[in-house]
Formats: structure tokens, sequence, C-alpha cells
């Protein structure tokens, strides 16, 4: 599946309709073009699974250790796969890994790395990207090589590629991932991951931060409000129809352009756990899995939560 908002050209627009932000728009005669890349390539080392158009790709496991970093990565093509180098600390660990899931396609790949990363103390994690080409004609898929990090986890905490701390390897030639990071030049994705604090459970992973409200309006309303996506972010009390959860200027970040997110699909109610509501955020408005988490609203349900809980 490759979205009309990714074909490779549009002789049939005089830009008088708005533009979707998902698809393509013709309003006037003309032709859309799609360049449909040849499927992914098997990968060239470790085990992969799975796979398929408009989903994920599979994911490939190597290394040994009791820790686990893993990257969620895709790619376009020209003349070969991209290829990524991961670096922990200064050190390389693993190989050269084959990016074969197809951006274009909507696919995602995870690389998970076993290694000794310790929960206990800060680690930083450098994605280098390490091949890049083009035939200098277009930047798509076919003609260009090109790496998108949409997240990495380590120890079970998850940083989106738009949190990353650095990266030099962009030059601002490819459109930007609203949640992730893109490299369409060789250089390193940089992440800072935190220690683990003391409190962290078996599973190694820190107590999410819970939200404190930013405001209150004198009527008894909290007002929560997100410009970025807080890694496990969870309001304990939330009360549904009186607390608001204001998403106008992370909708805007991610280049939503639309007046109902919920119907739009971009923004989605998921149940976690037993009691409670996973508030996601899925810029594509039909592809879960480009899908963050923003907030959780702890013993919360999701039919107790609607349109009215939010600002948009």
């Amino acid at each position: 599946t490759i979205d009309g908002a990714h074909a490779a050209s549009n002789t049939g627009t005089n830009g008088a309709v708005a533009a979707d932000p998902t698809g393509a728009v013709m309003d006037t005669n003309g032709s859309l073009t799609f360049n449909v890349p040849d499927p992914p390539a098997p990968t060239a080392s470790g085990s992969s699974t799975g796979g398929g158009a408009g989903g994920s790709s599979g994911s490939t496991a190597t290394g040994t250790g009791p820790d686990t970093l893993t990257l969620h990565v895709s790619g376009d093509m020209y003349n070969g796969n991209s290829q990524i180098q991961v670096l922990v600390d200064g050190q390389q660990v693993g190989g050269t890994y084959d990016v074969t899931a197809h951006h274009s396609q909507g696919q995602w790949q995870d690389i998970n790395i076993a290694g000794n990363f310790d929960p206990s103390v800060a680690h930083q994690v450098q994605v280098q990207f390490v091949n890049d080409a083009w035939d200098g004609q277009g930047t798509t898929d076919g003609h260009d090589r090109n790496v998108y990090v949409g997240s990495i986890t380590l120890n079970g905490q998850t940083i989106d590629g738009a949190h990353a701390a650095s990266n030099t390897g962009t030059n601002g030639a490819v459109a930007a991932d609203p949640t992730g990071a893109v490299m369409d030049t060789n250089g390193s994705l940089t992440f800072n991951a935190a220690a683990q604090s003391s409190s962290s459970g078996a599973s190694g992973t820190s107590t999410p931060p819970a939200l404190t409200p930013a405001f209150q309006d004198g009527s008894g309303h909290e007002i929560f409000v997100f410009n970025a996506v807080q890694s496990g972010a969870h309001i304990a009390n939330f009360q549904s129809g009186q607390d608001l959860l204001d998403l106008a200027p992370l909708l805007k970040a991610s280049g939503y352009t639309g007046t109902n997110p919920l119907a739009d699909h971009v923004v989605n109610l998921v149940q976690s756990g037993t009691d409670s509501t996973a508030v996601t955020l899925d810029p594509t408005g039909h592809d879960a899995s480009h899908a963050t988490t923003v907030v959780t609203l702890d013993h919360v349900s999701p039919n107790h939560v609607g349109a009215a809980d939010f600002w948009h």
C-alpha cells in the first residue's frame, strides 16, 4: 500500500482544494503517479519473521545478554537496502543491519539487540546511517536511500525518534516524520536513555511519571496540556466530564489540520490493562503501527472518555 501523500508526482492539482494529510487531491485534469518498489529482500543476518505491505515487515534478533535494545525502523531503498550500525556508550553492538521495511508502503521492522545494558545507569544510544546513496533524480523510495527511526526501546524505556538528543544524519531533503526521525544522509542519531529508578520492578522499567495539571480554570476543571509525547505518562485521578486533555499543541506539531481527531482516528482510545485508557496518537489516521501512547488515564475505561474531554 502506498498512501496518496507518497505519490511520486501529481500533475492533477492546482492547489484550489485543501490538501489531505494522508491522501492526494486531484482538482484538475492530470496524472497521479506512483512508483512501486521491489519487495523487501531477506534480512542478511539474524532471524526475521512476519511481513507484508502496509504493516510490520518483521523483526530481527541478534546478540546475547540479559538486556534488550529494540530499534523500530523503516527505510527508502535504492540499489540495495539502507544500512545502519548501532553504538551503545560508544561501543558498536552487533554488525551492520539491513533496513528492509519500505517506509513508502507503511512498513516498519524491529531490530532486537541483546546485550549487557545495565538499567541502573544512563546510556547513550547512537544509530548510524552508513550507506547513503541516490540517483540524483528524486528523494523517494526507489531513487534514494533514507532511514526512518520511529523509536528506540532500551530495557522497557521507549524514546521516539522525534525526541532524539541530536541528528547529524539529516539535511532536510526528506519530509519530517511527525513522531520519528529521518536520516537522509550519513550521520548519527543520538538518544540519551535515563537510568531506571530504584523503584523499578522485576521487569527493569521505571515507574511512569504521574502528570499534574498545567492549570485550573477556577471552576474545578483541571487542564492537562500536551506539547510532546512523554514516555509512560499517566494521570492518576482524571475526572471524565470535568477535567480536560489539551492536545492542540501536540496535534499541530504532528501536522494534523482537521477538526475532529477522534473521528479521523488520529487520536484513539485504547483499553489499557483491565480498567484504564491509553490515549494514542496516530498521525496517519489509519496505521496503528505508527501510534504512540500520549497518556494513560488510570482507572478510567475507554467508554467513559469522549470528545468533550479533549481540546484540539
